[in-house]
């Protein structure tokens, strides 16, 4: 399925929402295509690909450490730890953008991305979404 994504107009790392319809324990994969130039340079150098997967996760079998986390730090660190990652990286996301200036968001941030070798993008504007 096709998805238009409207782009930030700045620069920086930005969410793009998923539909809430994915189907519990069906793996998806998922393409990224991004034309810096025109519509007629798909075959050049200007153009950026990437990929991925995800799966949707029933809750339940977090259902008890999600209720018993009463921080939304605590609850990226439970998302983390159970290899949640998209929903641990917005959870992070969400924590810096509620308050760029806390140190302890920053480097929970900068952690998680790192652990996936990530850690070049910390560096970068996080561009926040209302």
């Amino acid at each position: 399925k096709y998805l238009p994504v409207t782009l930030p107009s700045r620069s920086g790392v930005f969410s793009i929402p998923l539909p809430y319809s994915l189907e519990v324990g069906k793996w998806y994969r998922w393409h990224l295509i991004l034309d810096c130039n025109s519509p007629d340079s798909f075959y050049d150098d200007s153009v950026l690909f990437i990929r991925g997967l995800l799966k949707r996760v029933e809750l339940p079998k977090f259902k008890y450490e999600l209720d018993t986390k009463n921080s939304q730090q605590k609850l990226m660190t439970v998302y983390a730890e159970n290899g949640i990652w998209y929903d641990a990286l917005n959870q992070a996301a969400k924590l810096r953008c509620s308050n760029p200036q806390n140190a302890t968001f920053a480097e929970a941030w900068s952690r998680l991305l790192k652990a996936v070798e990530l850690e070049e993008i910390a560096q970068e504007s996080l561009i926040c979404r209302e």
